[in-house]
């Protein structure tokens, strides 16, 4: 409404009734109400119309005359993408090595290496873990026995092979050290130590590893001048298992 002096608005309502035509029964043909609102200001008109009329279904029920379907174009349907099948490996046989050994995994202790025996594989696997322990370097001997490290030194401490190296000099290296950790069940048992020089078996020794759960040891060669050459450290177990192997060189 405006300020005073306006003019104030009058309603009027018009109904009308208008019967259809019979047919089976009276129908209500058409029901309008419409409410006309003077202007309360110049130039302004609302005019509200009825709802529309509902159409009567064959049933006769009521269904609403504004009721449709709307379709989304094809371009707004999301269409799923074929998965493609993969080849699958096939199964390993029960029993056979690929069934019980898994791939060396970096730092997993009790990865089996790819050729164990699959009893060996179990022996082995069921040996207790230690914190400090790590995966083996090489074979497994048939206790389970393994070497989970080794290196070399020109000298020998109490916490095993000092000033590592790879290269050793006669001028001014007086012998190479070999230093390892084997890890096995509790019970004595022995390694053999080669000394391999240019592909052939130089010398043998036999090291005695105590009934513990880990132990380190070393062996030793005194340089010669006759040693010039490719040597290799290798640790086998009692049943000829190479279980770890360090490369070095001696020059003058």
């Amino acid at each position: 409404m405006h300020a005073a002096g306006a003019l104030v608005a009058r309603s009027a309502t018009f109904v009308a009734v208008v019967p259809g035509p019979r047919r089976r029964g009276l129908v209500w043909a058409a029901l309008w109400v419409s409410v006309v609102i003077a202007p309360g200001c110049p130039g302004r008109a609302e005019v509200v119309g009825a709802p529309p009329v509902a159409k009567q279904s064959a049933a006769g029920s009521m269904v609403p005359a504004a009721t449709h379907e709307v379709k989304l174009p094809a371009a707004h349907m999301a269409t799923p993408e074929p998965t493609p099948d993969l080849p699958r490996d096939p199964p390993a046989d029960p029993g056979s090595p690929a069934a019980d050994a898994t791939p060396p995994a970096a730092g997993d202790p009790r990865a089996v290496p790819p050729g164990t025996p699959p009893a060996i594989a179990r022996v082995f696997q069921r040996l207790p873990l230690a914190i400090h322990d790590g995966p083996p370097l090489g074979g497994i001997g048939a206790t389970g026995i393994h070497v989970d490290k080794i290196w070399l030194g020109t000298s020998y401490e109490k916490d095993g092979c000092a000033s590592e190296t790879e290269r050793f000099s006669l001028s001014r290296d007086s012998q190479v050290n070999v230093c390892f950790r084997v890890v096995h069940s509790r019970q004595e048992e022995a390694v053999e130590v080669e000394w391999v020089k240019d592909g052939a078996v130089f010398r043998r020794r036999i090291v005695n590893i105590p009934d513990i759960h880990a132990y380190r040891s070393r062996a030793y060669l005194v340089l010669r001048r006759e040693y010039i050459g490719a040597w290799q450290a290798r640790v086998l177990s009692a049943d000829g298992v190479a279980l770890a192997s360090a490369d070095f060189t001696v020059t003058e």
